[in-house]
């Protein structure tokens, strides 16, 4: 149903020439054919809209645009093209004054990718300094999206006290905010640690939460 809109909204801008609407049009087709899984078509969208940007100096989209084609790679696996895109993304919201809530958003997506590649020390410093900015700037959604990624770079660490500590913090605001998105996941990962810590109950009690949440 939303690319059905957004199909429509790039045909009005179309027709009105109004480079600004298509490239965001573009940005959002991109982003729902992402969300289904039809990641070459998303990918086209995509680099269409960068080069749009690039040729009508809509800075401001490029941004956008570089972040969609990461999302599209993350999607694909594409980790080393993730990353790129992301850290494009980061170094021009920068340059171009964005708001800190878009600063902050582009810096988790960057350490995302660097988690991705296995450059975990690297992730949990991005990761830090997003939370800290967060914080500061009382974005609680982008509160709890940051501790759930630090929680999962220290359990790839191995560090399961620190990793336990974030996850369950991650997972009491999603249960207080009744936000279920990737809840599943986060109940998963703090399985994963209590069964590191060798509390086996627990680890039993968060793997069937994970399970009824998913089903």
């Amino acid at each position: 149903s939303a690319l059905k809109v957004d199909l429509a909204a790039l045909q009005l801008m179309e027709t009105i020439d109004d480079k600004l609407g298509i490239a965001g049009a573009n940005n959002r087709i991109s982003e729902d054919l992402t969300k289904q899984g039809r990641h070459k078509e998303a990918l086209e969208y995509a680099l269409k809209t960068i080069t749009l940007c690039q040729e009508n100096q809509l800075d401001e989209e490029l941004a956008y645009a570089y972040t969609s084609a990461g999302d599209t790679h993350i999607a694909m696996g594409n980790n080393q093209e993730e990353f790129d895109y992301y850290d494009k993304a980061l170094t021009l919201a920068k340059s171009l004054g964005f708001s800190i809530y878009d600063v902050i958003n582009f810096t988790n997506n960057r350490a995302n990718a660097l988690k991705r590649m296995g450059r975990y020390e690297e992730a949990l410093s991005e990761y830090k300094g997003a939370l800290s900015k967060a914080e500061d700037a009382n974005y609680g959604n982008a509160i709890y999206v940051i501790i759930a990624n630090l929680g999962e770079v220290h359990l790839l660490l191995g560090n399961y006290e620190d990793a336990l500590k974030y996850q369950l913090k991650t997972v009491a605001l999603q249960e207080a905010e009744g936000d279920v998105s990737n809840l599943t996941e986060n109940y998963g990962h703090v399985s994963t640690i209590y069964e590191k810590l060798g509390n086996y109950p627990l680890a039993l009690e968060y793997q069937k939460k994970a399970r009824l949440m998913r089903d």
